[in-house]
């Protein structure tokens, strides 16, 4: 986590200016954040179930993701539990790509970033909190391996992953 994350960082510096995002400038109103929160989100649920459906495969869950299922009742700290290449490509990339495609203020990004930890340390944490979501179908996830791979639960009804 501590080297993979600076990497990511700096890789993806590049796109980040040449796409013009991240400007330096008055902050977006709060609808434009929302919306854009709601953008993120969206794509983060296709990018994370896709990613995380596919490192559950018997062809790559024993080299990709079994470290991060060690934990069948996992803590916050097992959110990032995991091997370099399921740190990227399912929890950075899933988390990145929204703010890099909607060319978003560096405020709406880390702001973003900071509630995508949260949100996953929540998720792994084991604590319902009051108006908060539950990490009960996390758990489940962790407990059985085979349902429950987003984040928003939209396509695990559409696939019907979410039993």
């Amino acid at each position: 986590w501590l080297v993979v994350n600076p990497i990511f960082t700096l890789v993806l510096y590049v796109p980040i200016q040449l796409s013009g995002a991240y400007h330096k400038g008055e902050l977006p109103t709060f609808e434009r954040i929302l919306f854009e929160f709601l953008i993120f989100s969206l794509v983060e649920e296709v990018l994370f179930y896709y990613s995380h459906r596919i490192l559950h495969h018997p062809k790559f869950y024993a080299k990709l993701h079994k470290q991060h299922h060690e934990w069948t009742a996992p803590i916050g700290i097992t959110s990032v539990y995991c091997g370099s290449f399921e740190m990227v490509v399912s929890n950075l990339l899933p988390v990145a790509v929204g703010p890099l495609i909607m060319q978003s203020h560096i405020f709406v990004a880390w702001t973003w970033f900071a509630l995508a930890i949260f949100s996953t340390t929540l998720a792994h944490g084991g604590y319902h909190v009051p108006f908060l979501f539950s990490p009960e179908s996390h758990d489940y996830h962790h407990k059985t391996f085979n349902c429950w791979y987003g984040t928003l639960g939209i396509l695990d009804k559409l696939h019907k992953t979410d039993r």
